[in-house]
């Protein structure tokens, strides 16, 4: 049996596996330009939301935390209580982070939102897709390394 020091030696190798991969895998120009996004929408009062469901669902709680202690307040978006009202809190000129399932969207989910939600735009920050035990931590390198800390 492993001792507890080769368990999180294990566990943080194969976390650093998976976000040297993702990293590897990003759109840049993506990534700059969903910041750019948040930015604008900051700049004339709008709001940042974070939003899944499932396990996405509490990465969506983790990343508005995140989001929030760097800088940018931003509020969860529960995922099932949008068909309860929730979703009302979402105003235009706000921006909503809708973290998917693991695999992705379907085609078919991101083209009804883009045909029935004028204000919805799409963006991508590659092919990889990250396990919901990983996307935390590649979540958090990344808004580190935008906000420029080290």
């Amino acid at each position: 049996m492993a001792t507890d020091k080769e368990q999180v030696q294990e566990f943080l190798s194969i976390a650093k596996e998976s976000v040297d991969e993702y990293v590897a895998g990003i759109d840049f120009a993506a990534l700059s330009a969903a910041k750019q996004l948040i930015l604008d929408a900051e700049a004339k009062g709008g709001r940042l939301h974070v939003t899944g469901i499932g396990k996405p669902g509490h990465v969506s709680g983790y990343a508005a935390s995140l989001f929030s202690s760097t800088g940018t307040p931003t509020y969860e978006l529960h995922g099932t209580e949008c068909v309860h009202g929730s979703a009302g809190q979402v105003v235009p000129g706000d921006v909503v982070i809708a973290i998917g399932p693991e695999g992705g969207y379907a085609e078919k989910e991101i083209a009804y939102a883009t045909q029935h939600l004028s204000w919805c735009r799409t963006v991508s920050l590659g092919p990889r897709i990250l396990r919901a035990e990983t996307a935390s931590l590649a979540a958090l390198s990344i808004i580190m390394y935008e906000r420029g800390f080290k």
